[in-house]
């Protein structure tokens, strides 16, 4: 049997199937629901803290992101745009050339650089945010953005197929275009401006969580899945 953490990525697997009519069983990364969720912690009055945990890979776009800071600066309020900070948890290889395009964009006091995280804390480092954004260019399941979700933290994403998979546009957060910096702060600005679309996405992006990607219930599916092929 094959199994596929997502309708994209099964689709993609029946590209080298010789019988295209085979069933792909699909079995979603869960989340632990009772550590990934709002902590209803204090946020800083003074900043608007937009984040993203991931390695930093050129594949997850994160240039994009910091390229959507600069932009901000363009189209908010001086005062607002004194407020935003990015925070970045992760490491890999391109780690350096980020930071140098921080310095090149003259944002680098704004671009925090955190490092790995244990899994362990990334439920209170979600939380602590006030936008999550995962702008990958190439995403399979997006399970950043799951976590995110649970912890109901208001979230933009890029169109890979991974992602538009897990968050419904104007739903359950926002979904842009891949590689435009331009949408991904027009979608922060409405996000800090708009209170209303705050609390929606929060409820709607916390019950899409409970209602497909809840960790005991996607292993209870797999174990279905073992004992319907045991027969």
């Amino acid at each position: 049997a094959i199994a596929s953490t997502s309708y994209c990525m099964a689709e993609e697997t029946k590209k080298y199937l010789e019988n295209k009519n085979r069933k792909i069983y699909i079995t979603p990364f869960g989340v632990d629901i009772k550590k990934f969720k709002n902590l209803n912690l204090k946020k800083e009055d003074n900043k608007i803290i937009v984040g993203i945990v991931k390695t930093l890979s050129k594949k997850y776009g994160i240039e994009y992101l910091i390229r959507a800071i600069k932009e901000l600066e363009n189209i908010l309020a001086k005062e607002i745009f004194f407020k935003i900070r990015l925070v970045i948890y992760g490491k890999g290889e391109l780690e350096e050339k980020l930071k140098q395009l921080s310095k090149k964009l003259k944002i680098e006091n704004k671009v925090k650089f955190k490092g790995y995280i244990d899994n362990s804390k990334v439920p209170e480092a979600i939380n602590r945010m006030d936008i999550f954004v995962v702008p990958s260019i190439l995403e399979s399941f997006g399970v950043a953005a799951v976590e995110a979700m649970a912890c109901e933290i208001p979230i933009i994403v890029s169109d890979a197929d991974g992602l538009k998979e897990v968050v419904v546009d104007n739903e359950t957060g926002f979904v842009v275009p891949k590689k435009s910096s331009i949408d991904i702060a027009k979608k922060i600005k409405i996000i800090i401006e708009n209170k209303e679309i705050v609390k929606k996405f929060k409820k709607n992006a916390r019950e899409r969580v409970l209602k497909l990607y809840d960790w005991d219930k996607n292993v209870n599916n797999m174990i279905n899945i073992y004992k319907e092929l045991l027969k």
